[in-house]
């Protein structure tokens, strides 16, 4: 698990979305994620995506965003009430610049509960350790 200064986490409409863990195993980069549903109504994720985009951009500008794909495709079952899930997502090795960030984000099937962690490169670099190593 990621130490606490490292974390990223977004809480919302009693959810909680963290990523716990940010692992590099020979050219595999693998995040591990937490989703936990405080309500009583069921969360289904539609899906969850990574994408790449600029960190600060002019108004009155589009929006670039790059997706990323993962190397297996990973099912995301539904959240009962007041339960927790975790995923591994696993992609090739990456590399973020310091303009742009990496963005997480979970849509909520049938509702609105939409959740978005937002990952500069910088930290990005200062959170990858090595699969059943510390924490560097």
């Amino acid at each position: 698990m990621l130490p606490g200064s490292a974390q990223r986490t977004i809480r919302k409409d009693q959810m909680k979305f963290t990523l716990t863990g940010l692992f590099i195993e020979g050219h595999t980069l693998s995040f591990e994620m937490e989703m936990i549903n405080h309500s009583l109504l069921g969360y289904t994720p539609r899906y969850i995506k990574f994408f790449r985009r600029e960190r600060h951009m002019p108004r009155r500008t589009a929006v670039q965003e790059r997706e990323m794909q993962t190397l297996v495709p990973v099912n995301t079952p539904e959240i009962t009430a007041d339960s927790a899930k975790d995923y591994i997502y696993n992609f090739y090795q990456f590399t973020i610049p310091n303009t742009e960030e990496l963005v997480i984000t979970v849509k909520e099937k049938y509702g609105s509960r939409d959740l978005a962690i937002h990952i500069s490169g910088h930290r990005l670099l200062k959170m990858i350790r090595v699969k059943n190593k510390g924490f560097r």
